[in-house]
């Protein structure tokens, strides 16, 4: 064997990796771009490398939904005879780029009626191929773990609680407007929110900023949310839009007195002034209701007195829903 050839069998194996390296090094480069400049083509690019499944499933479900990895997997990767997504959300501006991939879908499934209204107004192909399954919630598991201890939690005098991540979706900037109004009022209370997110340091500077140290609490995430609504004395919810509205859901499990924004959505949980208070995206009105329900126990025992119907709260079959 002459020289030569003994070379290139020794470095054919390090070419051979340093090619790969470079290989990856340039996926994971257009990755980036690609990201940066669109969802769409983001996913439909790293959706090439993923392998294709060999078994025909009877179904492949989307849960996530909003157009991420798995809705563009469910399509192309996976070999099945009936595909699900489902749309969490009334806000539903995300489809519009992806709607050649929406549209091979068999079957979409909302968590509330409000959505499948938008959706079938929007994409008129969903129609007569949408259908209700609301987020289930196990109310016995939610009364157990209500029950923990929690140490950061001070139940005394008029507590308001609010749990959400810390983006512009959940209206914390309407939230700090009303605990500002709150305090200019002299009222006393303390607010509590449990989340986190991408506006956190820049609602951790406007409590600052406002003053507002004394009454405004972050608590950041919660793996066990339920004993902070047990104690508090209000829940608050202050969002933009929501798909159904789950911790106001948990809240009504609980038997806590509501207050939330205008939503569509939320009115198939709440009747206002029955079981809950609703109030216009305005922090002058939200204000002034949040103020009479942390100062009016009779207000406060009516919404709770009426809050014992859980019965559109329940465990679902979903596979009594596929068709």
């Amino acid at each position: 064997m002459d020289i030569q050839t003994k070379y290139i069998q020794l470095m054919d194996p390090i070419r051979k990796k340093v090619e790969g390296n470079i290989l990856i090094l340039i996926r994971k480069i257009i990755s980036k771009l690609l990201k940066k400049i669109s969802k769409v083509l983001y996913y439909s690019y790293i959706n090439r490398f993923t392998k294709k499944t060999k078994t025909i499933f009877d179904y492949c479900v989307d849960f996530q939904g909003y157009g991420f990895f798995g809705t563009y997997y469910c399509i192309n990767s996976v070999k099945s005879k009936n595909r699900i997504t489902f749309i969490h959300d009334e806000k539903i501006d995300w489809i519009k780029p992806i709607e050649g991939i929406f549209k091979m879908y068999d079957q979409y499934f909302c968590v509330s009626n409000s959505c499948i209204k938008i959706l079938e107004d929007n994409y008129s192909f969903t129609k007569n191929k949408t259908y209700l399954c609301r987020n289930v919630l196990n109310i016995p598991k939610i009364i157990s773990k209500s029950r923990e201890k929690i140490y950061d939690f001070d139940e005394k005098g008029s507590t308001i609680l609010t749990i959400g991540r810390i983006e512009y979706q959940k209206g914390y900037d309407l939230l700090l407007e009303v605990a500002n109004k709150l305090k200019k009022d002299k009222i006393e209370y303390k607010w509590y929110i449990i989340g986190d997110g991408s506006l956190k340091e820049k609602v951790e500077n406007a409590i600052i900023s406002l003053g507002l140290e004394n009454n405004v609490v972050l608590l950041g995430m919660k793996k066990n949310p339920y004993p902070y609504i047990k104690k508090c004395k209000i829940y608050a919810q202050t969002s933009r839009h929501e798909g159904y509205g789950i911790a106001i859901a948990e809240a009504r499990i609980l038997g806590k007195p509501i207050i939330t924004t205008d939503i569509e959505c939320i009115k198939e949980q709440i009747t206002d002034n029955e079981n809950g208070i609703i109030s216009q995206f305005d922090s002058t009105e939200y204000s002034i209701k949040l103020r009479e329900l942390l100062t009016n126990t009779r207000l406060q025992k009516k919404l709770i007195s009426n809050l014992t119907n859980n019965n559109d709260i329940e465990k679902i079959d979903f596979l009594s829903i596929v068709k």
